[in-house]
């Protein structure tokens, strides 16, 4: 003896049960189908108008980038104006003598008996020329002033120191200042050396 199935239902109502899954699984799956394809066609729109909006606020971007790129060629060129200028001061500077060292050295190679009464300084105006001293002033006696002279021309820093003038005098008025009663006017030029 064999068991043999044995349906209980109808076959109807067994056929209409498929049909009715058949068509509610299809129909599940095309309305997931259809979403998805509108959610996508929604998303894509979306980037669309973005992107027209990006475009439309950009129209004027290249008016502004030029703009830009002005201003930063503008800047630029002053970059390099200064550049310039800076390198031009630094070998001025680098090349020159501070003052206060000539000073010094000027006021080493004087003696007790002869004093200033003016210095002049002239800046070389090529970068490789020396700069131009003119010394004027007092000293008692001729023998004062070649001791002065003879100093400063052994000094390095001076170059080429001549006598331009020297010229005796009498002191008028008062006598406390040159006690001998007289004194030698001079004038002196040289070159500073680099």
């Amino acid at each position: 003896m064999g068991l043999r199935d044995v349906n209980l239902i109808a076959e109807d109502e067994i056929s209409t049960r498929h049909a009715v899954r058949h068509v509610v699984f299809w129909t599940c799956g095309l309305i997931v189908i259809t979403s998805l394809l509108g959610a996508f066609y929604l998303a894509y729109g979306q980037a669309l108008k973005a992107q027209r909006r990006a475009i439309a606020e950009n129209s004027d971007k290249p008016g502004l980038l030029q703009a830009r790129i002005a201003q930063i060629q503008a800047v630029r060129a002053e970059i390099d104006r200064i550049g310039l200028q800076q390198s031009a001061l630094e070998s001025a500077v680098r090349n020159k003598r501070p003052y206060s060292l000539l000073v010094e050295r000027l006021a080493g190679a004087m003696n007790d008996r002869t004093w200033l009464a003016q210095l002049a300084i002239e800046s070389a105006r090529a970068p490789d020329a020396e700069a131009a001293i003119r010394v004027s002033g007092f000293s008692f006696t001729n023998s004062d002033l070649g001791d002065f002279l003879h100093r400063l021309s052994s000094d390095p820093l001076f170059r080429r120191v001549e006598l331009r003038l020297s010229s005796e005098g009498a002191a008028a008025g008062d006598s406390r200042a040159f006690p001998a009663g007289r004194f030698v006017q001079f004038q002196l030029e040289g070159r500073i050396s680099k």
